[in-house]
């Protein structure tokens, strides 16, 4: 198997300590861009504006990719930027903004409908679904609180999906109140949810959640609520900032997106990351700097940024590289004055994507489509990380006889994506007719990591001879590459039982021990079998198994809890065959 490395070769000799100020956690990026960049007359649509010749979604490519890549599309980026979109890469296409008033009505995007995009989009298995928008507090509440004005909003929710063959719902509700935000927020949900899947059974609902969720946030419940969480992993600085910093930081500072996962989205990404999608920007942030140093106090914010003006920008200006942050950030002097400007690129991104890819999230989605214009390196980024076959990094692969039970040991550096082993087996003794690879056995792969991971797979033979090994690894979208191959020879000495090395060892609380008992025979399928613990002194110190057991593998976790550190052997036996090993309990 090949690696595929990134290096990242530029840095900071500057470190600046900071934290994110707690303006972060009510700002609302979403707005600023709608003001900024938004549309205030809405455009008519270049197509027929009750949704004619609107195809439905052909096939559903998340499901069949298990992974959800999903990003916001602003109507100020429609139809200047749609030549750009790559639905090849794309499965979720928000459609923003389906402005909310406090009355429930429902205004449209400039320009909408969007039908060459929803069509493209559907013919390629993108959802396009309707992003809801509200930024106002009061209206939040009422919305959210006033039956009939719920019902109202449902209701023009059920009729926009049906007029335009959309595919589910994002509720973009920003700045609410802190009562607001628990129990009121996800019983609202919880009951779109119930009404979208009664008259669309199956339809996703989502919500897009704040970066830090201190402050009256029950993510938890929130989860429940709807299908998933699209977390919006930016605004960590901004316009109130005193100082410079990254919209995004994945480390540094009090807060940042790792602090997001691992802190503020901690019950969820624990027990159910599968309902949380990470958001991540295409933005940047410009601000006029008393010095040229990284995390200059601030003079003035000018305004955000966007990925394709930064992108050209960098190459005349050079790239820094924030190694706090592990965000890039470049820097121009104009008269006495000095300007920064901190953003994200391919790098810094997908240091992200890792980040929720070894949680095993649903995917990941920007703020927003568009941003990047003509470029592909942010593409090019995605399709790498969720698409391109990446193998798992394979740093041994050994296999040794035990009688008629060959014990196959792999260990892994980092695995992406990675759904299973299939362990082959081709016998060298057999006849031209019958040679060739027979499946041994599988074992689950660990999906996507970058800790080291051990594997072991106990495989019986019938016969003495010449036997060869591979592994072939499966990704979840069912590539697969196979290892090198290793030879063994199995010899005519027979041995009922296999006693495997305990693991970890040392160890402090608790190890496993693997063990492996061969078919005796018809007449005697199974064995009594007596697994025990001994000190130095020999004395019986634990029994952990003590009675009859199939044939096969078993395993069995040992606390040591209560017992001293030192060396203690554990032995294995069943009629006359015996195994001992030691191990080693380290406080």
């Amino acid at each position: 198997m090949t690696f595929h490395y990134r290096y990242l070769i530029i840095s900071l000799t500057f470190i600046f300590l900071f934290s994110v100020s707690a303006s972060a956690q009510e700002y609302s990026v979403h707005k600023e861009h709608s003001e900024a960049f938004g549309i205030k007359d809405n455009l008519p649509s270049e197509f027929d504006e009750k949704g004619a010749g609107i195809i439905p979604l052909q096939y559903d490519k998340s499901k069949m990719t298990g992974t959800i890549i999903y990003g916001y599309l602003p109507d100020w980026e429609y139809p200047s930027t749609r030549q750009y979109l790559r639905y090849d890469i794309l499965t979720h296409i928000a459609a923003f903004d389906f402005t909310v008033s406090n009355t429930g009505a429902i205004t449209n995007p400039s320009g909408w409908p969007w039908t060459d995009v929803i069509n493209t989009a559907h013919a390629n298995g993108v959802k396009v679904t309707l992003c809801a928008v509200n930024f106002e507090a009061s209206d939040i509440n009422t919305i959210m609180t006033n039956s009939t004005v719920k019902q109202t909003f449902f209701n023009n929710l059920k009729n926009r999906i049906q007029q335009y063959q959309l595919d589910g719902v994002n509720i973009d509700f920003e700045g609410l109140n802190q009562s607001d935000r628990g129990t009121v927020l996800n019983t609202f949900m919880a009951d779109l949810k119930t009404f979208i899947n009664t008259h669309f059974p199956g339809m996703e609902v989502s919500f897009a959640g704040p970066a830090i969720t201190t402050n009256g946030w029950n993510v938890a419940g929130l989860a429940n609520a709807c299908d998933f969480i699209f977390i919006m992993g930016y605004a960590f600085y901004g316009s109130w900032s005193t100082t410079t910093g990254a919209c995004a930081p994945l480390t540094g500072g009090t807060y940042n997106i790792t602090n997001t996962v691992l802190t503020q989205y901690a019950t969820v990404t624990n027990s159910n990351p599968q309902k949380l999608v990470l958001g991540v920007p295409y933005y940047g942030l410009r601000w006029t700097t008393q010095t040229q140093n990284p995390h200059s106090p601030v003079i003035a914010y000018i305004n955000s940024t966007r990925f394709r003006d930064d992108a050209l920008l960098v190459q005349q200006y050079g790239l820094l590289w924030a190694t706090d942050n592990q965000v890039p950030w470049y820097r121009y002097q104009s008269g006495n004055t000095w300007y920064q400007v901190w953003y994200d690129d391919d790098s810094s991104l997908g240091l992200k994507y890792a980040l929720a890819q070894s949680k095993n999230y649903a995917g990941v989605g920007m703020w927003a489509l568009g941003y990047d214009g003509s470029r592909n390196e942010l593409w090019d980024e995605l399709y790498r990380r969720f698409y391109q076959q990446i193998p798992v990094e394979l740093q041994s692969f050994t296999a040794v006889p035990e009688g008629f039970v060959v014990i196959l040991k792999w260990i892994t550096a980092t695995e992406l994506n990675n759904k299973e082993f299939i362990i082959e087996r081709k016998s060298n003794s057999d006849n031209e007719m019958n040679s060739g690879w027979k499946v041994a056995g599988n074992i689950t792969g660990r999906g996507t990591t970058t800790a080291p991971n051990d594997y072991v797979y106990f495989d019986a033979v019938t016969e003495p001879g010449e036997y060869t090994y591979r592994l072939k690894q499966i990704d979840l979208d069912g590539s697969h590459k196979y290892s090198q191959e290793i030879n063994v020879t199995v010899s005519d000495s027979r041995s009922g039982i296999v006693l495997e090395q305990n693991y970890p060892n040392p160890f402090n609380n608790t190890t496993r021990i693997k063990y492996y008992l061969q078919d005796q025979g018809k007449e005697s399928p199974n064995g009594v079998v007596t697994l025990k613990v001994f000190d130095v002194l020999g004395r019986e110190v634990a029994r952990l198994v003590d009675g009859t057991v199939a044939t096969g593998v078993h395993q069995i976790d040992f606390s040591a809890v209560g017992l001293p550190s030192g060396f203690y052997s554990y032995e294995l036996r069943t009629g006359k065959e015996r195994i001992v090993r030691k191990m080693n309990v380290l406080r």
